[in-house]
């Protein structure tokens, strides 16, 4: 029997490593398949919530390309959370603001970020619209005299206290008072920008052409276990380590007085939710008093039986409806304190 032609031989060859690789690819795809389907149903490590912010934020956000600064695009609407957000034309959600103030109204403005705007709840949710609803009934409705409220909420997913004072240099709504939030990001931000040669954060996820993979998002997080890579949680350590001079706090300083000149004499108060127990910005709530500006704090105190109880979503630490309710009652008590002595 003589052997076969070199050419049969090659052929044959190629046939079967074809074959393997094509057992191998079904023996590795398949799986991925299944892993994929069924992380889908399960979602052990929430990566539907995660993809639901992303795809929200791409409906309801646009990014101006002069500046980079965020806005909301006005007429539009996104659901988040099981919740219908809609943008007015005027850039903001929910309704127009009046464009005059009745005589009998005391009106509030609350400027803010994600916070402000209920991000994930619903609107009449937030805790601006929490805090008009409660200051208009019970006993001693209105404020400092007028028997009706207002709170205007001039907010937006991704501002920082730049975006505060240039809305607020603009803005010709004739507040009685002018509440602006302060969050922990709002100085990170500013950090960021102050320091521009800081090393940037670990990257988080996987690759953008495997976004979308719910496997790929569980293999990432369990290699994020296995080597601690973790984001910082102790906010004060981290500012503490990166902002050893205060500049970051004496910007905030600056930025917040020049919003006390665009207010004019309007009362300008700092609602600080960055301060929590003991801990808060000194230098920061320090300057303030000089420059006639006003603060208090909030903190939703942490459930140990229930440590994400306050929040909106699994890994969204944004306050769910009841965290907004705690904001709002604590807003009231500032304004009851301050305008009805």
């Amino acid at each position: 029997m003589t052997d076969q032609p070199p050419q049969r031989r090659v052929s044959k060859l190629r046939r079967r490593l074809l074959l393997a690789a094509l057992l191998l690819g079904i023996g590795v795809v398949v799986p991925c398949v299944l892993l994929e389907i069924g992380l889908r149903i399960l979602d052990p490590v929430h990566t539907g919530e995660l993809l639901e912010r992303e795809r929200f934020a791409a409906d309801v956000l646009t990014r101006d390309p002069a500046d980079g600064s965020l806005a909301l695009k006005p007429g539009s609407e996104g659901v988040l959370f099981g919740h219908r957000h809609q943008t007015g034309e005027h850039g903001f959600r929910g309704a127009p603001f009046p464009s005059v103030k009745a005589p009998d109204t005391f009106r509030v403005l609350v400027v803010g970020d994600s916070v402000a705007y209920g991000w994930g709840v619903a609107e009449d949710e937030a805790f601006p619209a929490v805090a008009e609803k409660l200051l208009n009934q019970g006993a001693h409705p209105g404020l400092a005299g007028r028997p009706k409220v207002e709170v205007l909420t001039a907010a937006c997913p991704g501002w920082g206290a730049p975006n505060y004072l240039k809305f607020l240099a603009s803005q010709e709504l004739a507040p009685d008072c002018v509440v602006v939030t302060l969050i922990n990001n709002d100085l990170t931000d500013v950090l960021e920008a102050l320091e521009p040669d800081l090393p940037p954060p670990p990257s988080t996820g996987p690759p953008a052409w495997l976004h979308w993979s719910y496997l790929a998002h569980a293999i990432d997080r369990g290699l994020a276990v296995a080597t601690a890579r973790r984001e910082k949680s102790d906010f004060f350590a981290e500012i503490a380590k990166l902002d050893e001079t205060g500049r970051a706090q004496a910007f905030l300083c600056t930025v917040f007085g020049d919003m006390k000149k665009a207010v004019g004499e309007a009362p300008l108060c700092v609602m600080d939710t960055v301060a929590n127990g003991e801990q808060r910005l000194e230098r920061f709530a320090g300057c303030l008093p000089a420059q006639g500006i006003e603060r208090f704090e909030f903190w939703l105190e942490p459930d140990p039986e229930s440590p994400r109880a306050w929040f909106v979503g699994a890994t969204d630490d944004h306050p769910n409806a009841a965290g907004h309710r705690r904001m709002a009652e604590r807003l009231v008590e500032w304004l009851r304190a301050r305008f009805d002595d």
